[in-house]
């Protein structure tokens, strides 16, 4: 047996299971504060995936490794909820206009009922 054959017990009791996922939310801006956001959110401690994300242009780029299919797989959902949930919220809040006291008009009095 060569040594290129061999394999680690380590690797061989435990297998490293991994995933790449790319989501494109068409700007830099948007891209970037998702990453700021999700990044905050830590993997459960009961689960054995270490997640690692960062902006690349219009992209989240998630690099997320477990040693447990299972538990690999429950966290490739939990990234994508949580990337929805993220952008339906960026969108959200990105479509309100602002706007000063001065440009609001004034509200106005109801008239009473006449007897």
């Amino acid at each position: 047996m060569n040594g290129d054959d061999s394999v680690s017990t380590s690797s061989a009791s435990h297998p490293e299971h991994s995933a790449c996922i790319r989501l494109d939310f068409g700007t830099e801006e948007k891209a970037s504060m998702i990453c700021r956001t999700l990044a905050v959110d830590k993997e459960p401690k009961r689960s054995c995936a270490v997640r690692n994300m960062r902006a690349e242009g219009t992209a989240l780029v998630v690099d997320i490794t477990c040693n447990d299919a299972k538990f690999l797989q429950k966290s490739i959902q939990n990234m994508f909820d949580m990337a929805d949930l993220a952008r339906q919220t960026f969108d959200k809040v990105g479509s309100y206009e602002y706007k000063s006291s001065e440009n609001v008009p004034a509200p106005e009095k109801k008239k009473g009922k006449s007897s």
